[in-house]
């Protein structure tokens, strides 16, 4: 959800693994993992790193199948990872990074299918006006993207590739708008197609306006949009869409039906942020998040039944990561990426923990905690030294 920007380079000792061996992952402790995920790590070697994959399986002691993506999928040193959406899809982007020669490659983490293509294999060139945006989506049957219209008419085209048949679809047009990778972009899940992007219409050229669109993956027809002013942050999870529009508005939307779940009319750290549309978990009318409002990063939900929101117990969240002690020889320990899963009341966080002063990690690892604050597994990786890229619920 949230990507800590550590610039570290450090020199490491290779750890080569292909399907790697599982002997190097450690776990102190006899708890089991609460719920499932998948570690894409990212392993530097000077200024080049290479991507690898770590499995928490839910119900298990130990990790398993850490794998060197970088040597199965033959990426090239300026190969990058892009959030796709379905979190069991992974994409990558290389070669000429800007414009239509960009290659991606792409994974299904559950079969190991592989697909790659630039991006004008996937989407010829037949309108000069329109430039690839540098996003796509896929969701194992199509490939998804959109360009901005770079003759000044204002419109942003959106497309569809089916890999079945490659046929290619193009959607209406989104008149007047504007979209780019931050804080706007799309997201692919099972089901939908996402577009976050930027009104430019007359009307909100005095307004603070966001667009949003979604569509049915599979019959491409338009479920849902928000075209109001204010549209802040976008929560995706199965058929639930969570929706936060200033001044005060959130809701949960069934996208099958468009009915409202849940609404409450209330200020909220989601009315203070802009954020890129992005799955979370939804459940039971409560929706997580990361406050960022203090030193570091802290699990919370919005609970709609309480028009509230809850923190893990900060006393012992802050203590784990040495945020409670005047010890000046303490080791400075800095959260990654975090995954809560509100169906278990738990949460994981990527992390490296430095020595005090010092600017090369001692060590990385992940640890799962309930909102209670009861740390329940701590995994350290001690063969190699990472920074976390992504966690992806599995």
């Amino acid at each position: 959800m949230i990507r800590r920007n550590l610039i570290i380079l450090w020199a490491i000792a290779i750890f080569s693994c292909s399907t790697d061996s599982d002997s190097d992952l450690s776990n102190p402790g006899n708890n089991t993992i609460p719920f499932s995920v998948t570690a894409l790590v990212k392993e530097y070697n000077g200024g080049e790193g290479e991507y690898h994959t770590i499995d928490f399986i839910q119900g298990r002691k130990e990790p398993s199948n850490l794998t060197n993506i970088t040597n199965t999928l033959n990426l090239e040193p300026n190969a990058i990872f892009r959030s796709n959406g379905l979190e069991n899809l992974l994409l990558f982007k290389q070669g000429d990074l800007q414009g239509p020669d960009a290659i991606y490659i792409m994974m299904d983490l559950d079969d190991n299918q592989i697909v790659s293509g630039s991006y004008k294999d996937y989407f010829p060139i037949t309108n000069n006006c329109f430039f690839d945006a540098g996003q796509i989506g896929w969701d194992k049957n199509r490939l998804f993207s959109f360009e901005n219209d770079v003759c000044d008419q204002g419109n942003l085209r959106l497309l569809t590739h089916n890999l079945s048949n490659s046929e290619v679809t193009e959607f209406p047009f989104l008149e007047k708008a504007f979209t780019g990778d931050t804080p706007h972009g799309i997201l692919v899940t099972e089901d939908y197609f996402f577009v976050q992007y930027d009104d430019r219409s007359e009307e909100a050229l005095d307004t603070y306006k966001e667009g949003l669109i979604v569509y049915n993956s599979s019959s491409l027809n338009e479920v849902f949009s928000n075209r109001t002013a204010g549209l802040k942050t976008t929560f995706v999870d199965g058929h639930d869409i969570f929706v936060a529009t200033r001044p005060s508005k959130m809701e949960i939307i069934d996208l099958t039906t468009g009915n409202v779940k849940h609404s409450t009319t209330t200020f909220n750290y989601f009315l203070a942020t802009d954020d890129k549309i992005s799955n979370v978990s939804i459940s039971d009318g409560k929706v997580a998040y990361v406050d960022n409002s203090m030193a570091i990063g802290i699990p919370a939900y919005f609970d709609f039944n309480e028009n509230d929101s809850f923190t893990v117990d900060q006393e012992k969240y802050m203590a784990f990561f040495n945020r409670d002690t005047l010890d000046f020889d303490a080791d400075v320990i800095v959260p990654q990426e975090f995954k809560i899963d509100l169906e278990t009341m738990t949460f994981a966080v990527t992390y490296l923990r430095f020595s005090r002063g010092e600017n090369v990690p001692k060590s990385s690892a992940i640890m799962f905690m309930d909102f209670e604050g009861n740390l329940l597994l701590d995994y350290e990786f001690p063969s190699f030294r990472f920074e976390a890229e992504k966690l992806l619920k599995r």
